[in-house]
């Protein structure tokens, strides 16, 4: 199966999971990235005036300093999962973006 089509379908799966993958057309990175993943768009608990609690759950879907000892994975787990079961790697291409790539 050709790369193209692997990442059609991990992109589909991780945006039904909610993860904040970006499609910018083949190669919008460096020519061979197959579409990204933001490492800013996080979810955090918002705080809620009224009752004074924090409503919401924290994802960290991403995040780069997470090889520097933050408390946080580098890349959430599940993230990682889909693109092993579609033959897929990752790496960063900055600290806000990670790019998506076939082999």
């Amino acid at each position: 199966m050709k790369a193209t089509t692997r990442a059609q379908r991990a992109y589909k799966e991780l945006q039904a999971m909610g993860a904040p993958v970006m499609h910018f057309g083949y190669g919008a990175f460096d020519g061979e990235s197959l579409f990204a993943i933001s490492g800013e768009r996080n979810e955090y608990p918002r705080y809620n005036r009224t009752t004074g609690e924090f409503e919401g759950e924290t994802i960290i879907w991403a995040d780069y300093y997470g090889e520097f000892g933050s408390e946080y994975p580098e890349v959430d787990p599940r993230i990682e999962k889909v693109l092993e079961k579609h033959g897929l790697v990752y790496e960063w291409y900055d600290p806000s973006v990670i790019t998506v790539y076939g082999y």
